[in-house]
C-alpha cells in the first residue's frame, strides 16, 4: 500500500503504539518498537518517513487501508500534553 501522505516519525511511532506495539529503546537517532516476535525501528531524525519505510511499516504491523486512516485520525485528535502550556490545560 503507498501511503497517501509522508508523515512524521513520530506520528507513526504513536500510530504504532496505538495499534499495541510497545516502545521498546530510544537513542537519539531511532525508536524501536516491538509486537510479538516483530520489531521495527523508526528513524528520528527525518522531518517525514520516507515512502519505502513506511511501507515497511504498514507490511511488518499488518496495517494496511482503512485502518491505517482510523489509527492516523486517532493520533491526531489525542492532544499533545508536552506542548500544553499552563494556561490550556486538559479539558
Amino acid at each position: 500500500m503507498v501511503p497517501m501522505a509522508q508523515i512524521p516519525p513520530y506520528l507513526m511511532k504513536r500510530v504504532l503504539i496505538l495499534d499495541g506495539w510497545k516502545l521498546r529503546r530510544e537513542d537519539e537517532f531511532n525508536w524501536l518498537l516491538s509486537k510479538g516476535r516483530k520489531y521495527l525501528p523508526i528513524p528520528k531524525k527525518c522531518k517525514t518517513l520516507p515512502f519505502a519505510i513506511m511501507n515497511i511499516c504498514f507490511e511488518v504491523a499488518e496495517i494496511h487501508g482503512q485502518r491505517y486512516l482510523d489509527l492516523l485520525n486517532q493520533v491526531r485528535s489525542i492532544p499533545d500534553v508536552s506542548t500544553m502550556t499552563a494556561q490550556s490545560g486538559i479539558q
